[in-house]
């Protein structure tokens, strides 16, 4: 599926969640995804099977969703120094239509192998991230030779570099506002927009054309149970967000940056109500490609 981002990313992307429904469900083996269909005059419950491996290609981020069950491949406009072969469908199908029935006969020659074993996976590559590795690493296994080494250093390397950026608009958000924290233990609605705002290369001033202002940040932040309250800053009363506050979605999303506990908080340095917070970069754009 090419340039999902159109599809994900647009104003209207909320009318395409029964396909992000399927995509969703469909990375695991036996999966289904249920849905509601008119028999007659009346109404039945159906289950779909949705399992099916899928490539995606687009700019900028995808859903969270989709992401994490996505192997994540930046990929970068060629330079204007670069060559590489050129690819014509009409001169190139018949090559690739031997390879791909090459393929499928070696594919149903393992398939029994397949089924029944185990790979061992590298240090670190656990829970979902297992879910997605493990197929490609016993396909890898049944091809020998060198397979099986590249295969474990491509799971983990590009785990790593998907744990390493945010990779999502709502992980970036949120690890955006760590370097806005920083120093301080709470900060006020518009202290904290107006922070994100000016952080040098982030997406914050200008999302689908707008900026980003209290009521939107906190229509993000809800979905990490993150939710704005009253504080006070000095001899006044505020609509803001505490560190400790943010702590659980810190640490399950963004956890890259170290942070006091906040049962036991360090003593911040003094920051008066209105000075603008350091400013900094977390995380980069670009084209994705996830299968």
């Amino acid at each position: 599926m090419d340039e999902v981002d159109a599809i994900f990313n647009s104003r209207k992307a909320d009318s395409n969640e029964d396909l992000r429904g399927i995509l969703n469900s469909g990375y695991r083996r036996g999966a289904y995804v249920g849905r509601a269909a008119v028999v007659g005059k009346g109404v039945v419950t159906e289950e779909w099977p949705s399992f099916a491996p899928v490539a995606l290609a687009g700019l900028g981020n995808l859903p969270d969703t989709l992401m994490t069950r996505s192997v994540i491949i930046r990929m970068k406009r060629r330079r204007s120094g670069e060559r590489v072969e050129p690819y014509r469908e009409r001169v190139e199908r018949a090559v690739a239509e031997a390879l791909r029935e090459e393929l499928a006969d070696w594919c149903e020659s393992i398939r029994e192998v397949l089924g029944s074993n185990y790979p061992e996976l590298p240090e670190g590559i656990e829970d979902r991230d297992a879910d997605i590795w493990e197929p490609l690493i016993a396909i890898a296994d049944a091809a020998g030779g060198e397979w099986p080494s590249r295969g474990r250093g491509a799971a983990v390397f590009l785990t790593e570099e998907s744990h390493a950026r945010p990779v999502t608009l709502g992980v970036r958000l949120l690890a955006d506002i760590r370097v806005v924290l920083a120093g301080r233990d709470r900060i006020s609605s518009a202290e904290l927009v107006e922070g994100l705002r000016t952080l040098e290369g982030a997406p914050w001033d200008s999302l689908k054309g707008e900026p980003l202002d209290t009521r939107g940040l906190a229509r993000m932040l809800d979905k990490y149970d993150v939710k704005p309250t009253k504080i006070r800053l000095g001899s006044i009363t505020v609509q803001g967000y505490t560190l400790a506050g943010f702590w659980d979605a810190f640490e399950r999303y963004a956890p890259h940056v170290t942070l006091p506990d906040p049962e036991q908080p360090e003593q911040p340095e003094h920051i008066a109500p209105g000075t603008a917070p350091r400013s900094g970069t977390a995380g980069t754009g670009g084209t994705v490609a996830a299968a």
